[in-house]
């Protein structure tokens, strides 16, 4: 189709491009994924993955303050994405947003279940598993 050539295009520009301003070698294969003007998106989403792992730790094993961390980091995380836009195939985009939905509900599932343990665990058990397989499905729609 003419859409299909014409990002491949603009795919083969864009990594000329990338080549031609940082050369050869482990930065332009780091930073590849993302347009030109937000080439510094990798180190967001190191210090995304260190939040969201490491700054639990130091709250109490198993509470709820722990998960609202992880919510903030979500929150945060999606608005990034939203707002910088920085993938270079949109398909990349919209899959980001789409894990970070689901890893947001997934915590909100696991407060829900702190703050009540009986009630609906068998509908959110389902609903998180849902949620758990949208972005696998996501992933092979997009590409």
């Amino acid at each position: 189709t003419e859409d299909g050539a014409g990002a491949k295009l603009r795919e083969a520009a864009h990594q000329k491009i990338r080549k031609d301003k940082l050369g050869k070698g482990g930065l332009p294969r780091l930073t590849g994924g993302y347009e030109m003007r937000v080439y510094w998106f990798e180190v967001f989403e190191c210090v995304r993955k260190i939040c969201l792992v490491g700054l639990p730790i130091f709250l109490e094993q198993g509470s709820s303050a722990q998960l609202i961390v992880g919510l903030l980091v979500c929150f945060i995380s999606y608005g990034m994405y939203a707002s910088y836009k920085p993938y270079v195939k949109g398909s990349d985009g919209w899959l980001s947003k789409v894990c970070q939905v689901s890893l947001f509900f997934s915590l909100v599932s696991s407060i829900a279940l702190k703050m009540e343990p009986g009630s609906s665990t068998e509908a959110l058990g389902v609903l998180l598993v849902v949620t758990l397989m949208v972005p696998p499905a996501a992933a092979l729609l997009f590409e």
